[in-house]
């Protein structure tokens, strides 16, 4: 009798490997940690901004890796950085919310933004434009969030009696003013009184992380035209309409500094230049990188170190723009 067939073996799964742990787009290493950087320079540095930097980097590493682990459906090659990432910022992140209690603001939005990233992974969606949206919209908001546990923050608290505070009995509670009630509010655990304190949010803050969010939701529309979505007109339109609107928008904040007059000696001042030219970058290559891609191919590598020189192009008119301003 001749033997039955045989199965072959299962093949042995894929040891982990060195790129299992570092994240493979140095353009998305650029855009996810730029505006924490530019926060921490223009918020100014404290031993805080610089821990909170660096538990945004440990974050970028936990996301990278558990969302290929969920893509892969708990593949072990991408377990071990998903364990040590993760130990890693616990670690480091338990001690600065016992400190820093008033981080625990930002805590409901960064869990369903957390969440919703998962879940773009484990639906294999992360590259629509939902889930590039949560990416966006996270490390945008860090600019804020770094900033405002910054040196400037600290020296621009003034004495503003933000809301009246009583006692059982209906008597008013002295509320401690400037860089006292700034402290308070930043390391103690937020209440519905302070959650929403200008301390937290500061308006330079918000500002850099408005223009991020713009510019890096502009990068995904650009990137798309050029890779996943090339040749797709609607793409394309919505591209160039996106990066042609921000053009109008910093031109028409740029004219709002111009006296009455005109522009001196006939420039813009070199602050505000930095950001047109930003700009007017931003457009010229959502026009002209799809027209090359459509007669020849484009690197997908090209792109990606065009958009690493268009977000440190953002981040220096920011800062110009923000000391301007």
């Amino acid at each position: 009798m001749s033997p039955g067939p045989v199965n072959p073996p299962a093949p042995k799964p894929r040891p982990t490997r060195a790129r299992d742990w570092i994240p493979d787009q140095p353009g998305a290493w650029v855009m996810a940690l730029a505006p924490a950087v530019a926060g921490f320079v223009a918020g100014g540095p404290t031993r805080d901004s610089v821990w909170l930097v660096a538990l945004w980097a440990l974050c970028y590493c936990v996301q990278f890796a558990a969302a290929r682990w969920l893509k892969s459906r708990f593949a072990r090659r991408y377990l071990m950085p998903v364990a040590a990432y993760g130990v890693a910022l616990v670690v480091l992140g338990v001690p600065f919310v016992v400190i820093d209690s008033g981080i625990l603001r930002w805590a409901p939005i960064y869990m369903v933004l957390a969440a919703l990233s998962f879940l773009a992974a484990w639906l294999r969606r992360e590259r629509s434009l939902w889930g590039n949206a949560v990416a966006v919209l996270a490390s945008s908001l860090m600019a804020t969030v770094v900033a405002s546990y910054g040196s400037r923050n600290m020296s621009d608290a003034s004495c503003v009696l933000e809301v009246a505070r009583y006692d059982a009995q209906g008597n008013p509670m002295p509320v401690p003013c400037g860089t006292q009630q700034m402290l308070a509010i930043m390391h103690e655990p937020p209440t519905w009184d302070t959650w929403w304190s200008p301390y937290a949010f500061p308006a330079g803050g918000l500002m850099m992380s408005a223009v991020f969010a713009a510019t890096q939701f502009g990068s995904v529309l650009f990137v798309k035209t050029m890779i996943r979505e090339r040749g797709s007109r609607a793409y394309l339109v919505a591209s160039v309409a996106w990066h042609a609107v921000l053009f109008a928008g910093v031109t028409w904040w740029i004219g709002s500094f111009v006296p009455a007059g005109g522009v001196e000696d006939g420039w813009i001042p070199m602050p505000l230049m930095w950001t047109e030219l930003a700009a007017i970058w931003l457009l010229a290559r959502s026009v002209a990188l799809p027209w090359i891609g459509s007669r020849r191919r484009v690197k997908p590598v090209v792109t990606g170190m065009v958009e690493m020189v268009s977000t440190l192009l953002v981040f220096v008119a920011v800062l110009t723009a923000l000391a301007a301003a």
